[in-house]
């Protein structure tokens, strides 16, 4: 998703260390300087949607690590994804900070150095592959609590080697992309003869792979893992809005239901409906924008939209990304008063606190995370750590 001009560019210096002639391309040098969207956006929103998500997941860990009632496998798999977005928020935040304050040239990333390049790049694929994993974690363990209830009984050591599962995973397939960045060359770059550019650098350092089909191949194991993810999860979603139907249809007397009964399912499924659609929504324009690129390539068609228009939706892919890293504390909190109470409590002292503790333990069997619904009430599945 970049200019045709740097496109080309990049191609050339991409087979070897090259020397980029600008001298007579004014307008084509100055393409290569961040624009003042560019600038507001690294400098000004990048910075306050990072530092935002940093607060509220390290927040959401707090809160967890202090409410007792809070220790619940749900939450050990909630607690991951938080690890993961302060992760993926942080390897991009220093990497976009770090190559903006070295060089005025967009693509240069000598200010960082191959490895560190390669170190943020692998960390924010790790995060991202792991967030789905959990996520879906996540959605299997409230699908078993509904429909389940006596197929397994979760365990913290369950809970824990599922969560080194993921992460494993998610390293080993984040490795196998690391060629789609790993190969760094120097270009000796001629600017035009104005003083605007007397404090641009001579040589800059860019970002290449190894083979061609390395891009694509980038592209399409980010894709493929978010589009089965969330095929899964939408099937998941259905079953357990399903089996709370059958479950308090066969614990109400007559097949009438309780207005408690009826609270605490509406509640269960706007928790998991907004759950579900915020987190695929703020990804699925990046992956779409994605999956088109590599479509593009692969077929060599021509592209459909402007590069300005390119660059918009991928700057809006990217800030819903970023987003999303940003909203899950906010969405338990607003969604769930068991989560209210727990930060409420977590950040009061003395009484407050074991009342709150006593009352978050009394809400302990309710629908809506970490917690069982079966077609027998006198019996329950056990989800705390």
């Amino acid at each position: 998703m970049e200019p045709t001009e740097w496109s080309n560019i990049s191609h050339v210096c991409y087979q070897s260390s090259s020397v980029i002639d600008l001298t007579s391309h004014l307008r084509l040098a100055e393409s290569f300087a961040y624009s003042k969207s560019d600038l507001f956006y690294i400098a000004v929103l990048l910075p306050f949607l990072c530092s935002a998500g940093v607060i509220l997941n390290c927040s959401f860990l707090f809160v967890v690590h202090r409410v007792p009632t809070m220790k619940t496998i749900t939450n050990v798999y909630l607690v991951n994804v938080a690890i993961a977005d302060v992760l993926f928020l942080l390897a991009v935040l220093v990497f976009k900070l770090s190559k903006l304050r070295a060089s005025p040239v967009v693509r240069d990333v000598s200010g960082l150095g191959p490895a560190a390049c390669i170190i943020l790049y692998t960390v924010a694929n790790i995060a991202r592959f792991a967030s789905l994993g959990f996520i879906s974690a996540v959605t299997w363990e409230r699908f078993c609590a509904v429909c389940r209830p006596y197929s397994r009984r979760s365990t913290s050591s369950y809970a824990i080697t599922v969560s080194i599962t993921i992460w494993l995973l998610a390293t080993a397939l984040s490795a196998t992309i690391i060629p789609a960045y790993g190969k760094y060359f120097e270009a000796c770059v001629l600017w035009p003869d104005s003083p605007d550019f007397d404090s641009w650098p001579s040589r800059v350092l860019l970002i290449g792979q190894f083979a061609q089909w390395h891009s694509s191949y980038s592209n399409i194991a980010q894709t493929i893992p978010f589009f089965i993810t969330f095929i899964v999860n939408t099937y998941f979603f259905f079953r357990i809005i399903r089996g709370l139907d059958a479950a308090m249809m066969h614990r109400t007397w007559g097949g009438r239901r309780s207005e408690t009964d009826s609270a605490l399912r509406s509640q269960t499924i706007r928790m998991l409906v907004v759950n579900g659609v915020a987190y695929f929504l703020c990804l699925a324009l990046f992956q779409f924008l994605s999956l088109s690129k590599t479509i593009v390539v692969l077929t060599k068609s021509k592209m459909l939209l402007s590069v300005k228009q390119r660059k918009i939706l991928l700057d809006a892919g990217r800030t819903l990304e970023y987003l999303n890293s940003v909203i899950n504390p906010v969405i338990y909190t607003v969604m769930s008063r068991r989560y209210r109470d727990a930060f409420k409590a977590a950040f009061k002292c003395g009484r407050y606190l074991q009342l709150k503790r006593v009352r978050a333990a009394t809400m302990s069997n309710s629908f809506p995370l970490g917690t069982t619904i079966t077609n027998t009430p006198s019996r329950t599945r056990n989800t705390s750590l």
